[in-house]
């Protein structure tokens, strides 16, 4: 189960009011939007990297240039995984809060990606 899959159970476990998930919905709606960008970018860059890495010759400096490209997009994504898990917990009752860490666990073991689906498809938390 990837991390919209725990995110979700995680939003049904804590049993959120319904104020709570229409929050939960406008911060994911919002995060969702300024990623989507950067979810293009990461496709785009990893079918020009598939391709760089076929060509002959081999060109070192658009691989690197492609991969620190790529690097920069994932560090984005890091840091809007981060600011939604911050916004999440911040509009949580101090019980939700402590069993939501609890939970966190479960996404901290899991691979890097937003928790939410990309754009135009996958479902939706709360």
């Amino acid at each position: 189960m990837g991390p919209e899959g725990s995110f979700v159970l995680m939003v049904k476990a804590l049993d959120l009011t319904k104020e709570q998930k229409k929050q939960v919905k406008s911060i994911l709606d919002a995060e969702r939007e300024g990623v989507a960008p950067l979810v293009r970018q990461l496709a785009e860059n990893r079918e020009k990297l598939r391709q760089a890495m076929e060509a002959e010759p081999f060109d070192e400096p658009t691989i690197r240039t492609l991969a620190t490209s790529q690097e920069k997009a994932h560090v984005e994504m890091i840091v809007s995984r981060a600011r939604v898990e911050s916004r999440f917990l911040a509009l949580l009752t101090p019980e939700q809060r402590k069993l939501a860490r609890k939970l966190r666990g479960i996404l901290l073991d899991l691979p890097m990606r937003p928790p939410f689906p990309p754009p135009g498809g996958g479902p939706t938390a709360p």
